[in-house]
């Protein structure tokens, strides 16, 4: 890897999926710099942060704060999802497509994934604090 052009590396880093990113800053600090600097596609852009700020919340790091999510999270097939609501709809806003096909499972924000049930959230469901909501995104069939 260190033998990699830096003009090669700027060109390869834009096109990699939300874990590449991860992945990529984590093989040593010279990567992280690139990926810092690197002319990455806005949405993934701002995912990524989204999810580098989401894992230095003390809160999601607490893995004993989230046994409603492990006990809950399902597989489902994100394409397929994203092609239900374009069946009834002939727009998705890229910011959520790339969401769903990218965001990782188990960093689900505030209990709203199509891979949990379509429940209501309690604020302090299991004795964890958490935003109160029903996830509109669990049912099978999604409705737009």
């Amino acid at each position: 890897l260190h033998d990699l052009p830096l003009e090669l590396a700027l060109e390869i880093i834009p096109h990699l999926p939300l874990k590449g990113l991860v992945a990529a800053e984590g093989v040593c600090r010279e990567w992280k710099a690139l990926v810092a600097i690197a002319d990455i596609y806005p949405p993934r852009r701002a995912l990524f942060e989204l999810y580098q700020k989401i894992l230095r919340n003390p809160l999601f790091r607490d893995l004993d704060t989230r046994p409603w999510l492990w006990a809950n999270l399902e597989r489902f097939d994100r394409q397929a999802y994203l092609d239900y609501i374009l069946s009834q709809h002939n727009y998705i806003p890229e910011d959520f497509r790339l969401w769903i096909l990218e965001w990782p499972n188990k960093a689900v924000i505030a209990c709203a994934w199509p891979g949990l049930p379509e429940v209501y959230c309690a604020k302090e469901a299991d004795d964890v604090e958490r935003i109160a909501g029903y996830n509109h995104l669990g049912c099978l069939e999604p409705q737009v």
